[in-house]
């Protein structure tokens, strides 16, 4: 569930790191599930949580490893204030490895303190997941982030970023599809230009074979917010998913002048490269 992502998704994920800052959401495009577990699954599918996460430990190199069983035991003894601090130092140090691993622990801090800040975190790294997972541990993760994101709603009932997370892991394999999607245009009913609402729609679009709606919604982020330059990356893909490759070359290109020169343009090139010739 939780070992290694696929080296090829690796690629991708390093390619477009600066994409998923830019959005906010860590959108990858990603084929939707055809079936959705229901949370019963999911329960089974975490059963056995703590066995993978001993086995992605004995994945690290040894100064990872090292590293790793030093927070996680001052984590464990620790307690009182200093506790959430040391549940941090474990967070980061998994975030940057395995985001997996840094949401359960996320979770765990969360559960102890029931802040909604915390909840919220831990929601969003499991809804963050949800794209680089296999499609039945997909609908493992977004039943988690669904869970934390109703607790968070049962604090403050009317707060968007929840509600938005919400309807968006129902769609990702928490429920039925179409009611998270009439929850988010709900959303959008209410404030026409909430972009993030928009992006997620219109990312669905994509999933759906929408390609018009999904370039209309994209189109209308950039509308509201030209500063939004990374959306060039996802016009690029609903055009390129539509058979249009001449459209989608342009805005692959305007997403690409956005990047750093190195390593995050020439893996880009690459990805661009092989993705357009199988296209």
């Amino acid at each position: 569930m939780i070992s290694r992502l696929p080296e090829r998704q690796k690629a991708v994920l390093i390619a477009l790191l600066f994409l998923f800052i830019g959005l906010g959401i860590w959108f990858m495009p990603s084929k939707h599930p055809e079936g959705y577990l229901r949370a019963s699954q999911a329960e089974e599918i975490a059963k056995d949580l703590e066995a993978q996460i001993e086995e992605v430990k004995s994945g690290l190199n040894p100064e990872q490893q090292v590293e790793a069983q030093r927070l996680e035991l001052q984590w464990l003894q620790s307690k009182g204030q200093e506790r959430p601090l040391f549940s941090d130092s474990l967070i980061r140090f998994w975030g940057q490895i395995n985001p997996a691993v840094a949401a359960i622990f996320a979770k765990k801090k969360a559960e102890e303190t029931g802040v909604e800040a915390d909840l919220l975190d831990a929601a969003q790294r499991f809804l963050t997941v949800v794209s680089v997972m296999t499609e039945e541990d997909k609908s493992w993760a977004a039943v988690e982030a669904a869970g934390l994101f109703r607790e968070v709603l049962n604090q403050s009932p009317e707060l968007l970023e929840a509600r938005r997370g919400l309807g968006t892991a129902i769609v990702e394999g928490a429920g039925a599809p179409m009611e998270g999607i009439g929850m988010l245009t709900k959303i959008l009913e209410e404030y026409p230009n909430d972009v993030e609402t928009i992006l997620r729609l219109g990312q669905f679009s994509v999933l759906s074979s929408q390609f018009p709606k999904a370039i209309e919604r994209f189109k209308m982020v950039l509308n509201i917010d030209s500063g939004r330059t990374e959306v060039h990356f996802l016009l690029g893909d609903a055009f390129l998913k539509a058979g249009n490759q001449d459209s989608a070359k342009l805005y692959f290109s305007r997403y690409r002048e956005q990047l750093p020169s190195g390593m995050a343009k020439s893996s880009f090139d690459a990805w661009l490269s092989e993705t357009l010739t199988t296209n």
